[in-house]
């Protein structure tokens, strides 16, 4: 759902020229590998600990494990001993011993990167206030995640995408995105200056054409295509939906939300817009499914509600959507404007995508931006919608 209007050639000029600006500041930030950290009791004595553990290993035909165990003890509380990851069996035998405290993945630790001059979406949403021209975020930045754009297709030729980028189209106008809405989604979700997930994949579900239209059944069946793909390609997944349209009936579910739901069983972030008709986003779909994140709009500049974005206890969080610089489709290397909770899901779409590349959960990298998110920021009118702006933690 969008507000556009496009940039002036001197405003995307000044863009581009701060856009080239990146720079990179090292911190560290975690990631699982593949290997496990078990901890031993402080009463367990710690070398018959580990020689039973190896035992173990042993009997179930994985050998040469006590030449490949390493030993971590800090002080007297913690007491660990790594090993190679046995598989769910090996990892419930270990978790039934009672001098085990806890059996959990090894973590490598990466580099956060900082980027300078960052456009204002991504600087406000690093930080818990204001603006200050930067964009911190993991380095992995959303490295071996499927991020789904359901939306007008999208533009996999722009730079922005470095070969990240693939579509299907639904509609049968052709593989490309006349309209422009998913390709401006799909750059704020994973561009690699303008976008959140520098690293993710996307891949785009053509459900309208160039008149920004499309059929419910078509949204359903690109949400079967969604759990198709990861059936397929099992990589984590998160789902983006800039649309919507009259909730039917405005009362009980709907297929679409049952839909969403069964995708939500299945491991995948789905995120929604709000809709920008100022009114209750309960009365929208998919706006008012409870299984999607649902975004409201808000201006990066001074937190102000967006006046257009709809309201209410069923938004979940509130994103920057005001003047969202990202992709101009089918311009080669040009930029554009737009406003709209459109603009302000992929956002959150985005930062669902690289906290799924940091090895969390669905249900982890949900839980982790609804909790931390920045509370009593938003400004203006709320009438009913939570008070929490969208943040993302490097860690």
């Amino acid at each position: 759902m969008t507000r556009s209007t496009t940039s002036s050639l001197r405003s995307i000029i000044l863009a581009l020229c701060l856009v080239a600006l990146a720079a990179t500041t090292v911190h560290a930030a975690p990631a699982r590998v593949g290997s496990w950290v078990v901890e031993i009791a402080p009463t367990e004595d710690f070398e018959a600990a580990a020689a039973r553990i190896a035992g173990v290993y042993e009997s179930h035909g994985m050998h040469d494990v006590a030449k490949r165990i390493t030993k971590v003890q800090v002080g007297n509380g913690y007491r660990a001993i790594a090993l190679p990851n046995g598989g769910d069996q090996m990892r419930q035998i270990l978790e039934a011993d009672d001098h085990v405290r806890r059996v959990e993945p090894e973590i490598e630790w990466q580099l956060f990167e900082t980027q300078r001059d960052a456009v204002e979406g991504l600087d406000r949403i690093d930080a818990r206030q204001g603006l200050d021209r930067s964009f911190t975020y993991p380095g992995s930045a959303g490295e071996g995640v499927d991020v789904i754009v359901i939306d007008s297709g999208i533009d996999v030729n722009h730079p922005e995408l470095a070969g990240r980028a693939m579509m299907t189209d639904l509609t049968g106008e052709g593989n490309f995105d006349a309209n422009g809405h998913g390709s401006h989604c799909a750059g704020t979700i994973g561009g690699r200056q303008v976008g959140i997930a520098k690293k993710a994949t996307l891949i785009g579900l053509k459900v309208f054409d160039r008149t920004g239209r499309g059929s419910n059944v078509v949204i359903l069946q690109a949400l079967q295509l969604v759990s198709q793909n990861l059936g397929a390609r099992r990589r984590p997944t998160v789902v983006n939906m800039s649309l919507g349209g009259p909730r039917a009936g405005f009362q009980g579910d709907t297929t679409v939300q049952r839909a969403i739901a069964s995708l939500s069983q299945q491991g995948v972030n789905v995120v929604v817009a709000a809709g920008n008709e100022s009114q209750d986003a309960c009365n929208v779909s998919p706006a008012f499914v409870p299984e999607a994140i649902t975004v409201a709009a808000s201006d990066p500049r001074n937190d102000q509600l967006a006046y257009f974005s709809n309201v209410g206890r069923c938004v979940d969080i509130v994103a920057p959507g005001v003047n969202t610089l990202s992709i101009a489709a089918n311009s080669g290397n040009r930029y554009t404007y737009m406003s709209g909770t459109s603009m302000a899901a992929p956002h959150v779409a985005g930062v669902l995508a690289t906290y799924r590349g940091m090895g969390m959960s669905a249900q982890q990298a949900q839980q982790k931006i609804l909790s931390e998110a920045t509370p009593n920021v938003v400004r203006g009118y709320l009438r009913g919608t939570p008070n929490r702006h969208l943040f993302m933690s490097a860690r």
